[in-house]
C-alpha cells in the first residue's frame, strides 16, 4: 500500500510540475528586420554607406534571427543565420561561432551578426552563435570558460532540431576568448568535423602574466571561487596544458598558406570547393594520406595595420618562403615598418610604434634600447627600418635574425627567389608591381591603435 501511495504522489507531482526544456531546445526565434536606420544608428559618411551596401546585400541573401535556447536550465541568447537560397528538404553544413570578449564587451548585436555570421551563411551554411549565459539579456552568469562551455556544446542538439541543418557536418569558429571556448569544446566532443581559431587564447597562465588587468578585471570577477581555485581554473582554460584531450598528434613540416584553410574546412565538411578559391585543401596532410610535396613555396605580403606612419602611409612588403629560405622585398624601405618611433609625428596624435601592440616587452625594449649592443640589435630588428631585400636561412637561423641578402655566398639564392617572387606578383597583377599601388596609401583606417604611455589614454 505504501508503494501505491508513493506512486500516486509521484504521479501528482509529475502532472503539476512544470516541464523542463532539454539542453539545446530552441525556446524562441525572432526574425531580425533589416531596418537600415536602426542598424546603422549613429554612423555617418563613408563608413555608413559602406556598411549599408553590405547590409543590403545581406538582406537579399540571409535570414537572421535572434534566438533563445536552453542550456543547463538557463535561457541563453544568441543568433541563427540561414541562407535564403536553401531549398525545401535541403540539409546544409553548420558552423558554430564562438564570440570573443566577456560580458557585453565583444557581444554580438544585430549588425555584427548580419555581417559576420551572414558572410558565412550566404556561402551555404547554417550558422549559430551563443552570447554565453548571462549576456545579451540571457539568464545566469558567464564563467569565462567554465560552465558556459556547455552553452557552446548545447548548440549541437539545437542544430539537430533545425529543419535545414545537417548536424553530421558541424564546423566551429572561435575568435580570441572564443578560441579558448573552441579548444575546450573540442576536448569534450568529437562532433566537430573542423575548427578554425583566430587569435585564440591557448595559455591563460601566460595571458594573465602579460596582461594583469585580465586577471583582476575578468578572471577574478567571473570565475567562481577564483581566489581558492586560481591554478585549477587557469589550467582548465589553457589548451597547451592538455593537448592529449584534443584529437591530433600529426606533425608536418609542409608549407601551408592561409588561403588553404577554407578549402580544407570545405573538404572536411564534404563540400565542393568553389572554382574561384585559389587555395588548396591540406586535409590529406592531416589524415596522413599524403606525406610531402604539398607546396614548394608560399607567398605573403603586408600593407598596413594601423595609422602607424606619418601621412597615413602603408608599409608594403612582399615575401616568398621555401622549405629552406625566406626572401622579403620591402618596397618602401624608407618608411618605418612598425610605425614611427616619434609619436608626435604619427598620423593620429600619440600613436606609438603603432603596428606593434603595447605590452611589457615593447616597453622594455624601447626603454632599454641603448643599454648595450645586444639590446640595441634586438630593438632595431623589431622597430628599425629594414633594407629593401632580406634573405634568411630558415633551417640554420629559425629566428630569422641574420640577413643574408648582401652575402655573396647567397647571391644566386637571393636572385632566384627574387625572380620567382616577381614572376608571381606580376602573374597576380599586384598593383605595387604593375602600377597603381599608391592607392593602398589612400584607404581610410577607422580603428584605434597603441598609444604612447605619456598620452594618458
Amino acid at each position: 500500500m505504501k508503494n501505491i501511495a508513493l506512486l500516486k504522489i509521484l504521479l501528482v507531482l509529475a502532472l503539476v510540475s512544470p516541464a523542463f526544456a532539454a539542453d539545446g531546445e530552441l525556446l524562441s526565434r525572432e526574425p531580425v528586420p533589416f531596418d537600415m536606420d536602426g542598424l546603422l544608428e549613429g554612423l555617418k559618411g563613408e563608413r555608413r554607406q559602406r556598411l549599408q551596401s553590405m547590409l543590403e546585400h545581406a538582406d537579399q541573401t540571409i535570414e537572421l534571427s535572434r534566438i533563445t535556447y536552453e542550456s543547463d536550465g538557463l535561457a541563453v541568447r544568441g543568433y541563427l543565420v540561414v541562407p535564403k537560397a536553401v531549398k525545401d528538404g535541403e540539409k546544409l553544413p553548420c558552423v558554430i561561432y564562438n564570440r570573443g570578449g566577456n560580458r557585453e564587451f565583444g557581444a554580438l548585436d544585430d549588425l555584427r551578426a548580419a555581417l559576420m555570421l551572414g558572410s558565412l551563411a550566404e556561402r551555404g551554411y547554417v550558422v549559430v552563435a551563443g552570447q554565453y549565459r548571462g549576456n545579451g539579456g540571457g539568464e545566469g552568469r558567464e564563467e569565462f570558460g567554465g560552465a558556459d562551455v556547455r552553452d557552446v556544446l548545447n548548440l549541437i542538439p539545437l542544430l539537430e532540431g533545425l529543419e535545414h541543418a545537417d548536424a553530421s557536418r558541424i564546423g566551429m569558429f572561435g575568435w580570441s576568448r572564443g578560441g579558448m571556448m573552441t579548444y575546450q569544446a573540442l576536448a569534450r566532443t568529437d562532433r566537430i568535423r573542423a575548427a578554425v581559431i583566430g587569435a585564440g587564447v591557448a595559455d591563460s597562465f601566460e595571458w594573465v602574466a602579460d596582461r594583469p588587468e585580465m586577471e583582476t578585471g575578468v578572471f577574478a570577477e567571473l570565475v567562481p571561487d577564483w581566489a581558492d581555485k586560481r591554478e585549477e581554473a587557469l589550467e582548465e582554460r589553457s589548451a597547451v596544458r592538455w593537448p592529449e584531450k584534443i584529437t591530433g598528434g600529426r606533425t608536418t613540416a609542409e608549407l601551408i598558406s592561409f588561403v588553404d584553410f577554407a578549402p580544407t574546412i570545405l573538404e572536411a565538411a564534404g563540400i565542393a570547393q568553389p572554382e574561384n578559391m585559389t587555395g588548396r585543401s591540406f586535409l590529406d596532410l592531416l589524415t596522413e594520406k599524403k606525406e610531402k610535396g604539398f607546396r614548394e613555396w608560399v607567398m605573403t605580403g603586408r600593407e598596413r595595420h594601423t595609422h602607424a606612419r606619418p601621412d597615413n602611409l602603408a608599409y608594403p612588403s612582399r615575401a616568398i618562403r621555401t622549405a629552406e629560405y625566406l626572401y622579403i622585398l620591402n618596397l618602401k624601405p624608407d618608411r618605418w615598418p612598425a610605425g614611427t618611433p616619434d609619436h608626435a609625428k604619427a598620423f593620429l596624435p600619440d600613436f606609438w610604434l603603432a603596428d606593434c601592440d603595447n605590452g611589457p616587452t615593447k616597453t622594455y625594449m624601447v626603454e632599454n634600447r641603448d643599454r648595450d649592443h645586444h639590446h640595441r640589435l634586438l630593438y632595431e630588428l623589431s622597430f628599425g627600418k629594414r633594407p629593401a631585400e632580406e634573405l634568411y636561412d630558415c633551417r640554420n637561423d629559425p629566428g630569422q635574425l641574420v640577413n643574408l641578402a648582401d652575402d655573396p655566398a647567397y647571391a644566386d639564392i637571393r636572385e632566384s627567389m627574387s625572380e620567382l617572387l616577381m614572376e608571381q606578383l606580376e602573374l597576380t597583377a599586384d598593383p605595387r608591381v604593375i602600377g597603381g599601388g599608391d592607392k593602398f596609401d589612400e584607404y581610410p583606417y577607422l580603428g584605434g591603435g597603441p598609444m604612447h604611455p605619456d598620452s594618458g589614454k
